[in-house]
């Protein structure tokens, strides 16, 4: 988000308009309020997402968005160390992180990120000092890990068609939405719409709000500590083998520890521990962190 690029538009009310247009996940953003600000800022935003059943991201800070409950943090490469934030949060948000080449991105999936933002792809003004990153470098960084790769910086109706057909699981777009003059038609547009969905037909939710959409966010994130409350003891066996498969191809084997005498639990814990044992061996990350998953 950036206020500024409401261009005199109610802020709240371009959000919930993005909203009803197709956008599932909100990622807050504020570098020039003080804090107290930001957390009644994200008070709003966070109602106004769990009206409409859509992912609440906080930018940078931590203790806001543990303040306020958000459904999770992103991180750029200047901020805390993911392996830091995942001690604190734990496995109750989930963690993203900024990535600009392959080494960053594979890192930061090492760490216990759940998804990475790639950019800038396009020259943006929402971040001052924003350096383009190439098309083939996106490339390959998405070829490189098994988390979700969004691409940012930039990113409007007329360049969109651009990030088609490369593995991506989604775009983030600010100005591109909240600069036009219908926040809500930006995103419903045949066009567009048409290319989002072919964008990210794996990560993104349906059009329909409410508890579904959770359930489906929760577990294609491998956020678990979600799906009890949600789906109830006797639901809750419905996404078990998507969930335990995520977290087996993401090699989240701390999160799998977590899920006691399931079906194919032991199976799929020697597979994730042989992965990791794999990773360590073949990167030059330490032992030490990628103990921290």
């Amino acid at each position: 988000t950036d206020e500024k690029a409401c261009l005199g538009k109610d802020f709240y009310n371009c959000i919930e308009e993005a909203i009803k247009g197709g956008v599932r996940t909100v990622q807050l953003r504020e570098k020039n309020i003080s804090t107290k600000d930001f957390y009644k800022k994200a008070l709003k935003v966070k109602e106004i997402c769990k009206n409409y059943g859509v992912l609440f991201i906080i930018n940078d800070r931590l203790d806001i968005a543990q303040a306020v409950e958000a459904d999770g943090v992103h991180l750029g490469q200047s901020d805390m160390p993911i392996e830091k934030a995942r001690e604190i949060l734990k496995d109750k948000f989930l963690i993203g992180a900024t990535a600009r080449n392959v080494e960053e991105a594979k890192r930061a999936e090492l760490l216990g990120a759940n998804y990475i933002g790639s950019g800038a792809i396009f020259r943006t003004n929402t971040k001052d000092n924003a350096k383009k990153l190439e098309m083939e470098e996106l490339k390959k960084i998405v070829a490189s890990i098994k988390i979700p790769v969004f691409a940012i910086g930039g990113i409007n109706i007329n360049n969109v068609s651009s990030l088609k057909n490369i593995g991506l699981q989604g775009i983030c777009a600010v100005s591109g939405i909240l600069s036009e003059k219908d926040c809500k038609k930006a995103l419903t547009k045949e066009e567009v719409f048409g290319i989002l969905t072919k964008l990210s037909a794996r990560w993104r939710l349906r059009q329909r709000v409410g508890r579904k959409n959770h359930l489906t966010a929760a577990t294609r994130c491998g956020n678990l500590s979600r799906l009890p409350q949600m789906t109830g003891k006797r639901k809750f066996r419905t996404p078990r083998k998507k969930f335990l498969t995520n977290l087996s191809e993401c090699g989240n084997f701390k999160k799998l520890l977590m899920i006691q005498n399931g079906s194919g639990v032991k199976k799929l814990l020697k597979k994730v521990l042989d992965k990791r044992n794999e990773v360590m061996y073949n990167s030059n990350v330490p032992p030490e962190a990628a103990c921290t998953l």
